[in-house]
């Protein structure tokens, strides 16, 4: 038997019984456009290095630090930014030689926040 997918109704009949299944839907459908939103702003910029900026200053915040932490590859980083890793990698180390950033292995350290910020713009 074939898996069909759920329909609108299907899911209006499970949020009318649980208030628990509402409350994960709408958990699961704004982190998905908080994610889809962060992904067309950083899309806009048209040079990796705005992108990369980007992602950068969006990880500063979201760890509320300088200091960042790995929490993606630069396979993942050049997915999420629409590029290759190699351009991801080469424009990381262009930054660090510019003092913009310090490689880590454990991260990347902002050394100039505002070089990122107006790179942004």
């Amino acid at each position: 038997m074939l898996n069909k997918q759920p329909s609108s109704t299907d899911i209006l009949e499970l949020c009318e019984k649980g208030h628990n299944f509402q409350r994960n839907l709408i958990k699961s459908l704004s982190e998905r456009i908080i994610y889809l939103n962060r992904k067309v702003k950083m899309l806009s910029h048209r040079t990796i290095r705005q992108r990369l900026s980007c992602y950068l200053l969006d990880e500063s915040q979201k760890q509320k630090s300088l200091d960042l932490k790995c929490r993606h590859t630069r396979s993942d980083i050049a997915d999420l930014i629409g590029s290759t890793r190699p351009s991801i990698s080469r424009e990381l180390s262009n930054m660090q030689r510019q003092g913009i950033i310090k490689l880590t292995p454990k991260g990347i350290t902002v050394l100039d926040k505002h070089a990122l910020e107006t790179t942004n713009k």
